[in-house]
């Protein structure tokens, strides 16, 4: 059936369904937007796939940002646990949650008052508002405990990061996983040094607020990690300038300096190679172009530019995530990403 892309209205936000396999359809929701994307598009697709005698084969959470999770989110909390009240099955679960990239496995068995009291104002904040959306089309969710991905996760039993061995999705031994005989995923992005660097954030954010000790692991810290995480802020780039259409120049803007994204949260973005029926699809989630670049100029057995059926763009197109490095070693006829100005798309 080669690869069907269908894209879901997700606002600054990403959600993919994509369509591949033999005579088993395989089903992999990549990225679910807001709440709104799931309310008012992605339920009734999952329901409709239900009818039909199918399942998530996959569900890929690129990274925590409330964009790409908190549709996410309000489908796991409404997905029961008999099949006959779920929503849709899910056979396996991709996401890195505060086990995945804390890499330190001193166990904390108890926090001091100061401490719990530090962790418990991190998940009161709870995920942010996004201002650029409409009045009304966002429903906030609540900063309640066990509302984040990972929490839900646990308590709903899914197989997370089973083909990882329920460790942490990133670059190392086990970058090829074969879905089915007919699909197949090359791992890109991340590396365990972005994993790290996301650990870094958030040792450095507790040190901040109070911590003295180090954080090691602890159960109270995964919905914590993952409010915290989603309200990181992108610093402020060197030599960038914010652009109005109405002063663009496009051929200023090729003689500008590149400078890459420095978000921790986005460099620890799940991105990889999708083939299928001949087919081949790169999804870029938010992740940084040198990593990217980086794999890509390691692979001896493809030529550069490599040839992509579709690429959906790293962070919905923004300029410190694509740079004409990157754009040397790929070529494709269909770069995908949401346009605002489009009530819904599909390709």
């Amino acid at each position: 059936m080669g690869v069907k892309i269908e894209m879901f209205p997700a606002l600054g936000g990403d959600s993919f369904l994509v369509q591949c396999g033999g005579e088993k359809k395989v089903n992999i929701l990549i990225d679910t937007g807001y709440a709104s994307t799931y309310d008012r598009y992605l339920k009734e697709r999952l329901i409709s796939l239900k009818k039909q005698g199918e399942c998530l084969s996959l569900l890929v959470s690129t990274h925590i940002d409330g964009d790409h999770i908190r549709g996410g989110i309000k489908l796991l909390q409404e997905n029961g646990s008999h099949l006959e009240s779920k929503i849709i099955e899910i056979k396996s679960v991709w996401h890195n949650g505060y086990q995945h990239c804390c890499f330190k496995k001193k166990q904390i068995q108890e926090l001091n008052a100061v401490e719990s009291e530090i962790i418990s104002s991190i998940s009161r904040k709870g995920y942010p508002i996004n201002k650029t959306l409409q009045e009304g089309v966002e429903e906030p969710i609540t900063a309640e405990e066990g509302n984040t991905l990972s929490s839900l996760l646990l308590k709903g039993g899914y197989s997370w990061n089973r083909e990882f061995n329920g460790g942490a999705v990133y670059i190392g031994s086990n970058n090829t996983i074969k879905l089915d005989e007919d699909v197949i995923i090359t791992l890109l992005s991340p590396t365990k040094e972005k994993l790290q660097k996301l650990e870094k954030f958030w040792e450095d954010e507790i040190y901040r607020k109070g911590f003295t000790e180090d954080p090691g692991e602890n159960k109270q810290f995964n919905d914590a990690f993952e409010f915290l995480a989603s309200n990181e802020l992108l610093l402020p780039q060197d030599g960038q300038i914010p652009l109005s259409s109405l002063d663009l120049n496009v051929e200023a803007l090729l003689e500008e300096k590149f400078s890459e994204d420095n978000s921790s949260t986005n460099g620890s973005s799940i991105a990889f190679i999708l083939e299928s029926g001949g087919k081949r699809v790169l999804f870029l989630g938010d992740s940084h172009p040198s990593v990217i670049k980086n794999f890509l100029e390691k692979d001896a057995e493809n030529p550069t530019p490599v040839w992509f059926d579709a690429i959906k763009v790293s962070h919905h197109g923004s300029k410190s995530n694509t740079n004409s490095d990157l754009l040397a070693l790929v070529e494709s006829k269909y770069y995908l990403f949401w346009d605002l100005s489009y009530s819904h798309k599909s390709k």
